[in-house]
């Protein structure tokens, strides 16, 4: 979905085991022109094993949605506009 409000797909990915930081989070990539640009939405705060796109306030805007069993916790990332903003 598009949820940096960039007019293109995104891609949102999350995981729940560490990285080789011992991590665990959700990330946005979007496309550019040699590859892919990380942005970070959730730096260790879920163990995210689902997520969810969906406009639940009615703005026109995708929010995210991510449940983590590990860290037993679901979280709304409310998307407050474009990616200047977020």
């Amino acid at each position: 979905g598009d949820v940096l409000g960039a007019g293109d797909l995104q891609v949102i990915a999350g995981w729940r085991n560490p990285d080789k930081n011992g991590k665990v989070g959700i990330r946005i990539y979007e496309e550019e022109d040699k590859g892919w640009k990380s942005h970070t939405l959730d730096d260790n705060g879920i163990a995210c094993e689902d997520l969810k796109l969906s406009d639940l306030n009615g703005d026109g805007k995708l929010d995210v949605i991510a449940a983590g069993r590990a860290t037993k916790n679901v979280v709304i990332y409310w998307n407050r506009g474009s990616k200047e903003s977020n």
